[in-house]
């Protein structure tokens, strides 16, 4: 039989005992197992809460010496909502600054707006659930 390494990984006994929450991928949160069980649902038996990487990457912020931002705030309610059904319980929101070429103050002040606002856009949803 074939198992692959994601698996491998969420299977291993004892796991929940060192491991207390786990951030996936958007393709991990759909996928399953080699067996057939959801990969959130071999999360939770192990007693490791399951999250979600929710932003969409890193892009450059125009103007600026190579600096950038992450995107992903527009439909993030509707995607968290999407994820939360199917069992993530968490998410993650990423933010850098370039320290060798800044920061800037534009990007600084881009950093902080989009965590705001994702953390403005998640709680709003938790309201709803």
């Amino acid at each position: 039989m074939y198992i692959t390494s994601r698996t491998l990984l969420v299977s291993a006994p004892g796991l929940g005992n060192y491991v207390s929450g786990a951030i996936m991928f958007e393709e991990t949160l759909y996928q399953s197992t080699t067996d057939g069980e959801k990969m959130v649902d071999v999360h939770v038996k192990q007693n490791i809460v399951p999250g979600i990487k929710v932003d969409k990457g890193l892009v450059p912020l125009a103007g600026l010496n190579d600096e950038s931002w992450y995107q992903g705030l527009d439909g993030l309610a509707s995607r968290s909502a999407a994820y939360y059904e199917q069992g993530a319980r968490l998410a993650k929101w990423h933010t850098v600054v370039s320290i060798p070429n800044g920061p800037s103050a534009l990007a600084v002040k881009e950093a902080a707006w989009g965590l705001a606002r994702y953390a403005a856009i998640l709680q709003a949803l938790l309201w709803l659930l």
